[in-house]
């Protein structure tokens, strides 16, 4: 993927990373380099979850799969007066 193919936002963060972290700057500098030299395999997976949620279809509703956050969707929907997209949408 060239520079050209990157979003706007990307191409700023690109700008922004070069010029902060210029000593991995270079010819063909990419997000993934920056990535690579201050990064780590365990930093990613301990973020993965913020950036990479896991969800669960609950009644045909798409919900954040946490620990009770599905079976509290249940619960509520049996129960509350909201919209039932509404009450989805407090629960994500």
């Amino acid at each position: 993927m060239s520079e050209e193919d990157l979003s706007p936002q990307s191409r700023m963060l690109l700008q922004i990373l070069r010029k902060y972290f210029s000593k991995v700057e270079g010819e063909g500098f990419r997000i993934a380099d920056f990535t690579h030299q201050v990064g780590n395999v365990i930093g990613a997976l301990v973020y993965a979850p913020v950036f990479v949620p896991e969800f669960q279809v609950v009644e045909g509703f798409v919900i954040l799969d946490d620990d009770s956050r599905p079976a509290g969707f249940l619960k509520a929907l049996g129960t509350s007066t909201m919209n039932p997209h509404d009450l989805a949408d407090s629960f994500n």
